[in-house]
């Protein structure tokens, strides 16, 4: 800007000193004319300045107006794909609750009681089939998204190893009270205790020895209902720790991407 004022006052004197007058004579014409020279000059730079200055703040204001335009349009296109997601998972996670077959479960512990092995079997399989695809396809969306969505992605991935184990146990309980309905508790425990961990889980072994000592539980029928119902409420809890833990996932995801349309760009 300095320069610039610097020049509009030196380009008339060089162009008068050094072009059309020699030396001796430094400048030409009287004094009533430079100072209509001036006037005349100094306003046409003056508005030239002025013109100039204007045309560069609506050049800077269309610039920022355009970038701040391209960036509400990125905006809104990621907040369109993050809403889609959102969505997409509670669905999924509604769907998962309604096949998460805890009532199933519930039947086949009845059914033991009651002694309908064929519908227990039946139960089993149903339930197991179900229920897999759609819990590893859902602890699968988390994992790539940020440090919240990995870290509730973990949670439901160990709840669902959680849950499959405890329908391979459910099984093992089922096939060992189907060898007897009738045989004693203690030998059920046994059987239990004495299978090698591929086949029945440390925590169904701890389940079983507790319900050993209950007197109340007369046959093979009372302690393997007692067992699937014991294990049921275990993951009952840990299934309401995971939807608290979805459902405050997605109230802060759906925070975050409402401020990409609610806050000025910076």
């Amino acid at each position: 800007m300095i320069v610039g004022v610097v020049l509009i006052f030196a380009i008339p004197i060089i162009i008068n000193y050094l072009i059309l007058q020699p030396k001796q004579f430094p400048f030409v014409g009287e004094g009533v004319d430079w100072l209509m020279f001036w006037g005349s000059y100094l306003g046409a730079a003056i508005s030239a300045a002025i013109a100039f200055i204007i045309l560069h703040i609506q050049r800077r204001d269309n610039e920022k107006q355009n970038e701040e335009n391209r960036q509400l349009q990125i905006n809104i296109l990621v907040y369109q794909q993050e809403r889609a997601r959102l969505d997409n998972l509670q669905k999924m996670f509604t769907d998962i609750l309604t096949l998460n077959a805890f009532n199933d479960i519930i039947d086949i512990a009845r059914a033991i009681d009651g002694g309908e092995l064929q519908k227990i079997n039946d139960s089993l399989r149903i339930t197991s089939d179900k229920i897999t695809y759609s819990m590893a396809e859902f602890s699968m969306e988390f994992m790539l998204v940020d440090s919240d969505s990995y870290r509730v992605g973990r949670y439901t991935d160990w709840y669902f190893r959680k849950y499959s184990r405890t329908l391979r146990d459910i099984s093992v309980v089922v096939a060992v009270a189907q060898q007897d309905m009738s045989m004693s508790i203690d030998k059920f425990s046994n059987i239990i205790d004495n299978l090698p961990p591929i086949q029945v889980s440390a925590e169904l072994k701890r389940v079983v020895a507790h319900l050993k000592g209950n007197k109340q539980l007369k046959q093979c029928k009372d302690i393997a209902g007692e067992c699937i119902m014991t294990l049921l409420n275990m993951r009952i809890k840990e299934h309401t720790t995971m939807g608290d833990m979805f459902n405050k996932y997605l109230h802060t995801q759906r925070q975050k991407i409402d401020k990409m349309l609610t806050q000025p760009n910076k």
